[in-house]
């Protein structure tokens, strides 16, 4: 993703913190959806393929439904997704008995091809894990990248998965 769509998402998700007065983490993922007009709907999902979540934007309500059988941290995930696809993009008409936009999270989310989809993980990523809180966490503790352990409490701080944190710091460290 390029600087100029990363700095559009850090600009989305600064003015966010700023109206509701976030500081810390865990972010209130769901707080920050019902903000913005959303509600958010968790249904089980056992059909094949991998579905985590949806976006439904009808131009009355806004739903994100999220698979009730992901673990909690994939939950969370999925609503930020989501939640940066109804920020950033527009959305794919679907007809059904009147016009819907939606936003799948599915297979395609995670396979790194399309750009839509890497640019709502990249925003889920930096919302959940903001990097000015990060750092701070970075500079206040020793961390070793390679000790689980401490993956995994910063993981448990900033209520994500293992592998989101994994990947997080990964970036955020780069650019240190």
């Amino acid at each position: 993703m390029n600087t100029v769509k990363r700095n559009k998402i850090q600009k989305v998700i600064t003015n966010l913190f700023e109206k509701l007065e976030i500081k810390s983490a865990p972010i209130n993922v769901e707080r920050i959806a019902r903000h913005c007009g959303l509600t958010i709907k968790k249904k089980e999902y056992k059909g094949e393929g991998n579905l985590s979540g949806l976006l439904i934007r009808d131009g009355i309500k806004n739903i994100i439904v999220v698979n009730s059988n992901d673990a909690p941290a994939r939950q969370r995930f999925t609503v930020a997704h989501e939640l940066g696809h109804y920020l950033l993009h527009e959305g794919y008409g679907v007809f059904i008995d009147r016009f819907y936009r939606v936003n799948f999270r599915g297979v395609a989310a995670s396979d790194g091809t399309d750009d839509k989809e890497i640019e709502a993980n990249n925003f889920a990523g930096m919302l959940l894990i903001p990097a000015e809180f990060l750092v701070k966490d970075l500079k206040s503790q020793e961390i070793d990248f390679l000790n689980q352990d401490d993956i995994r409490k910063l993981a448990q701080k900033y209520n994500v998965s293992e592998q989101a944190m994994s990947l997080r710091l990964g970036k955020i460290v780069s650019t240190l």
